[in-house]
């Protein structure tokens, strides 16, 4: 199975005061997320680096970006208009980064872990 981890499972992840800290590892390790394949995308790194930084430090967004190497890494290719069409397809207010994480889950057929209800419960519905 290939797995999609939004931005906030990541922050969640690396950031051991996050509210789901705790719930990330647990998903981690039962997952064996290290062993699976993810997809990620430039927004993730984007929004992943960029929260990390400005809400806590610089150093804990390298920790991030330096664990990158160990995860069985498969870069999306999806084009920017692809992303772009699907954004524009929604009603909701919704960041274009979470739509792009949204459309790689559906169209790598992944499993989807977020901590985002609005994301989670759009994946649900869409899949």
């Amino acid at each position: 199975m290939k797995y999609t981890l939004d931005s906030s499972f990541w922050v969640s992840f690396f950031y051991w005061n996050d509210i789901n800290h705790e719930r990330a590892k647990e998903i981690f390790l039962s997952e064996h997320l290290v062993e699976k394949d993810i997809i990620i995308n430039n927004f993730i790194i984007e929004e992943v680096s960029t929260v990390l930084t400005y809400k806590w430090w610089k150093k804990l967004s390298n920790n991030f970006l330096d664990a990158l190497e160990i995860f069985n890494l498969f870069y999306s290719n999806v084009s920017i208009k692809d992303y772009i069409n699907f954004y524009q397809e929604f009603q909701n207010k919704i960041s274009f980064a979470d739509i792009a994480i949204l459309y790689d889950a559906i169209y790598y057929n992944t499993k989807l872990i977020s901590f985002d209800k609005q994301q989670k419960n759009l994946f649900k519905q869409l899949n």
